[in-house]
């Protein structure tokens, strides 16, 4: 993001509580799995060996990167005197930049995110174009000049949608 850019929208959004508690129930339902096969086989007389300990260790590992990545999942929003700009922190290190120059529409919208575009987060419909968003069904819908539609899913769409017009006609 420019430096010396104005800010005049953020919005910081966290994932639904749900989507924590899915990958909470995937990790320990994954260890109570490897568990119990290890302790299936030690009771049928076979121990379990340094192969099932580092299966177990794998697995362990597996889900403590999980967990870490989604405690610092959250999407960014932010509008500067000419750009629009949003990531999905830590799939997206960097910032996706719209310039004003690229926006031909900017519109705010209600939308189904399962049914158009199969649920949260970087998603990419053919239909509907890319959508990036958090939670909740309000967003912003941009047309750009090549005609690529991007959906900014939003808490505050009718705000962001007031900057991102203001962006447009200055």
């Amino acid at each position: 993001m420019d430096e010396e850019s104005e800010i005049i929208f953020h919005e910081q959004q966290k994932f639904a509580s749900w989507v924590y508690l899915v990958v909470l129930t995937s990790v320990i339902l994954s260890l109570s799995i490897v568990g119990f096969a290890m302790k299936e086989e030690y009771v049928k007389g076979n121990p379990p060996d340094k192969g099932d300990y580092i299966s177990l260790l794998i697995v362990l590992a597996i889900a403590i990167v999980f967990m870490i990545l989604f405690m610092f999942l959250k999407m960014q929003t932010m509008v500067s005197s000419d750009s629009l700009y949003v990531r999905v922190f830590p799939f997206q290190i960097r910032y996706r930049k719209f310039t004003s120059q690229q926006i031909s529409e900017a519109y705010y919208r209600r939308y189904r995110p399962i049914m158009e575009y199969g649920g949260w987060g970087i998603r990419y419909s053919l239909k509907h174009g890319r959508a990036y968003n958090a939670r909740g069904n309000e967003g912003l819908q941009l047309i750009l000049m090549d005609d690529k539609k991007i959906l900014i899913g939003s808490q505050k769409a009718e705000e962001l949608e007031k900057a991102v017009k203001h962006i447009i006609m200055h």
